[in-house]
């Protein structure tokens, strides 16, 4: 039975599991980071760890290089997945770092859910030390970022709730103020995304006509939102709330014109996995050509 479970452990499809999460978020992680370190010059004011140090001193050429360097170096290790208690700990200090510097800056970007991610993670492994069981291992650094994901959805839609009650959806008209306002004050790298004017008007009249239709959809953007805790209790809920969560952000888009790249990619990535999907269905390709060719 030992075997079993080992072979289950060492199985392709855990490892492509696994793979197919780490790989595209370190690269995701390292494109961010790398972008967000190179613009930056001076900080306006003082956010998150930069309350505690001089974030300015990081501004500078040489600092910029050493930030980095230790971005690449520990995006290398996340991936070789070696040394993972200090890697992933080194990754949520240099994503709480870097993302503090860019809301400094004056941009906010929502990037905690990163953060947290490679904390829940650092924790799972650090749990790994305590309890060498790998089997919990494999579930834990998949799972517990899933846990902060759903967390972050929840508290976002219970923040409505709270702020806005019932009239959130129920007032659907009141979207058309929302539209107006990113329309004209959506702020990005510094630069105004002003929507064309037909555009603009059609959005409005859709709201202003089919007010009943968009009231439909703000309950149901909330209920995703406050049931997407339901995704953590197995991978098909996973799945399932994914698929609805990434339809959310997609109608947000059409609507506002904003997309907030650290939740989406995270979700998608922990949530969906796309890119297992595409390689369980390769693999069920392959073996239903060997099932037809075998009984040739």
């Amino acid at each position: 039975m030992l075997n079993n479970v080992q072979n289950e452990l060492n199985s392709p499809r855990l490892k492509a599991e696994w793979l197919s999460i780490k790989l595209p978020f370190a690269l995701f992680w390292l494109l961010f980071c790398s972008r967000i370190v190179i613009q930056l010059t001076s900080l306006h004011s003082n956010k998150g760890l930069c309350n505690l140090i001089e974030c300015n001193l990081l501004t500078g050429a040489v600092a910029k290089y050493v930030l980095l360097f230790f971005i690449l170096l520990f995006s290398v290790l996340y991936v070789l997945e070696k040394s993972m208690l200090i890697t992933t700990f080194m990754l949520f200090a240099l994503s709480f770092l870097v993302f503090s510097m860019h809301e400094s800056f004056g941009i906010s970007s929502r990037t905690g859910v990163i953060t947290f991610v490679f904390l829940a993670q650092f924790i799972a492994y650090w749990l790994f030390t305590r309890n060498k069981n790998q089997k919990k291992l494999q579930h834990n650094r998949i799972f517990m970022p899933v846990q902060v994901i759903v967390t972050s959805y929840t508290l976002s839609g219970l923040s409505k709730v709270m702020t806005s009650g019932t009239s959130w959806f129920a007032e659907s008209e009141k979207m058309v103020l929302q539209i107006l306002k990113s329309n004209q004050m959506q702020l990005l790298d510094g630069h105004l995304l002003l929507q064309p004017t037909e555009l603009l008007s059609d959005k409005i009249n859709f709201i202003l006509e089919y007010s009943v239709i968009v009231f439909i959809l703000l309950l149901l953007a909330l209920i995703i939102e406050l049931t997407s805790f339901i995704g953590m209790l197995n991978k098909k809920l996973r799945l399932l709330w994914g698929v609805m969560l990434l339809l959310l952000h997609v109608g947000i888009y059409m609507l506002f014109e904003i997309a907030i790249g650290s939740f989406i990619v995270t979700m998608i990535l922990f949530m969906i996995n796309p890119f297992f999907i595409i390689y369980t269905s390769f693999q069920s390709l392959n073996r239903s050509k060997d099932a037809v060719n075998s009984s040739i």
